[in-house]
């Protein structure tokens, strides 16, 4: 995977998490915590799950999303999954 992809990926991570969460995507950095930055609860957790999948056209299993903690965690995972999520 090339820069350009890397970049690609974050971008559409962010950009569905900041759509999700109902928050400006300016504002998400990959350290900010979905629990104690973004405030995130068990509905917005089940809804980000469903749009990444759809942004994605993958199944992500929930044993994989319950340890996501925040948002670089999740362009993290994206991007190791490249391969399989046929970006």
């Amino acid at each position: 995977m090339n820069n350009t992809e890397l970049t690609d990926i974050k971008s559409r991570v962010r950009s569905v998490i900041a759509s999700a969460l109902k928050v400006d995507v300016n504002l998400l950095f990959p350290e900010n915590r979905f629990l104690e930055d973004l405030g995130v609860d068990s509905l917005d957790r089940i809804t980000l799950l469903v749009m990444l999948e759809n942004e994605f056209g993958r199944a992500i299993p929930d044993e994989d999303a319950l340890n996501f903690t925040c948002v670089g965690e999740v362009e993290q995972y994206i991007a190791r999954r490249d391969s399989e999520f046929q970006i």
